[in-house]
């Protein structure tokens, strides 16, 4: 409990949040709600990130050292928070739903110019490409891709989907290529093909 009393202090001095803290550091709002609690207490090396991440020395929680003269606290990675939209199936494509259903908060160094959301994948085609269930991916919004490259499309069939492929472009076809030998790929008229974006990094919990 005293040592998370240093913690908390740290939060209120550097006016920041534990949850800011647990993005930063990978680990988990129920590990620091424990700790509280006394349910348990941090681990030497989990003790070090969030040393690390203040800028003190593990010894600040441990009352090793008295006179601890503490150093200055580096800048916080910058965050910007976008939307959750809907959810995209890595797999068979689905319905198109551009509800917003969460959001997420994103390092600004992840980003460059244009507009980006963030998508949920909830099927497989895309594990070979270490594209999981459950995982998130960060899209740029964008009407074009490169050969090979991995984006959101739309498909104008019956109704317009919902997918996520690595998509070729040969002459007035556009194939889909799933990341799991298990799914086929798809080949539809250009005409039928709506690129929403690209994905430029995947996002997953540890």
């Amino acid at each position: 409990m005293a040592l998370y009393s240093k913690f908390e202090s740290l939060l209120k001095e550097h006016n920041t949040t534990a949850y800011k803290v647990g993005k930063a550091t990978n680990i988990t709002s129920s590990t620091f709600s424990n700790w509280k609690q006394g349910i348990s207490e941090p681990k030497m090396p989990k003790l070090k990130k969030i040393a690390d991440y203040f800028g003190v020395s593990v010894s600040y929680f441990t009352g090793e050292e008295t006179n601890v003269v503490l150093p200055p606290i580096k800048e916080p990675e910058k965050l910007t928070t976008l939307p959750i939209i809907g959810e995209i199936r890595a797999g068979f494509p689905t319905l198109a739903q551009e509800n917003i259903i969460g959001y997420e908060e994103i390092p600004l160094t992840w980003l460059c110019s244009g507009e980006y959301f963030v998508l949920q994948v909830v099927g497989d085609s895309m594990v070979d490409a270490r594209i999981m269930p459950g995982d998130k991916v960060l899209v740029r919004v964008q009407s074009d891709c490169e050969n090979g490259q991995i984006a959101v499309i739309t498909i104008d069939d019956i109704e317009p989907v919902a997918t996520l492929k690595r998509v070729f472009f040969n002459g007035d076809k556009v194939e889909l290529v799933p990341e799991n030998r298990k799914y086929p790929r798809m080949v539809y008229d250009a005409n039928q093909v709506t690129i929403r974006g690209i994905v430029k990094k995947v996002i997953f919990d540890v």
